[in-house]
């Protein structure tokens, strides 16, 4: 889940049904919450997190979900360079696979939409990268997939004052692009490299 800060105060809500094989043991959790304020607007979080289960009955059957989730961890990509991420087999009895990235801007890549061709915002002291985002999936070096990431205002973005009283279309739920890894899953059972 990725998303972006109320300010002062914060409750979120999100439906993690595709989840729910994660939920049959413990597991551990981290809450990342990386800010960039200088020392006058930086301040102590709180923070607790609470999970509703609901149970299924005649009306309300139970959905049909994915049998096993593998995260590939949380990572700050700030390169146009390829990034790759190692994951174990894919089980033999695979119907569906697919891979959610969550394309979240930070620094100059915040305002990415209206980023500079390199050549002008360098000498400029602009944010650079042209105006196009792209994100292509491979899986063992087999293009898999591509994406376009959607812009994003967090709060607080571009000028502060107009995102006050109502905040920017899915600022406090970013949501994943998904794409969809199977009909390039090949061979199951044996270590997989995913790349973004």
């Amino acid at each position: 889940m990725e998303l972006s800060l109320e300010q002062p105060k914060a409750d979120y809500c999100k439906d993690v049904t595709d989840y729910s094989a994660l939920f049959t043991s413990g597991q551990p959790y981290t809450i990342s919450v990386p800010n960039y304020l200088g020392g006058l607007l930086t301040g102590v979080m709180h923070i607790s997190a609470s999970l509703t289960f609901y149970e299924p009955d005649a009306s309300h059957p139970a959905p049909a979900v994915p049998d096993q989730v593998v995260g590939l961890g949380t990572h700050y990509v700030s390169s146009p360079q390829p990034t790759d991420y190692a994951f174990g087999g894919l089980p033999r009895n695979l119907e569906r696979a697919t891979l959610e990235v969550y394309p979240k801007g930070n620094g100059c890549e915040e305002s990415w939409y209206g980023g500079a061709p390199d050549d002008f915002a360098g000498p400029n002291g602009l944010c650079g990268g042209g105006t196009y985002r792209e994100i292509d999936a491979t899986l063992d070096g087999t293009p898999a997939g591509a994406t376009l990431p959607l812009p994003n205002v967090f709060t607080g973005g571009v000028n502060p004052l107009i995102w006050r009283p109502i905040p920017a279309v899915d600022a406090f739920d970013l949501p994943p692009r998904t794409i969809d890894l199977t009909p390039v899953r090949g061979p199951a059972g044996r270590r997989r490299r995913t790349g973004a």
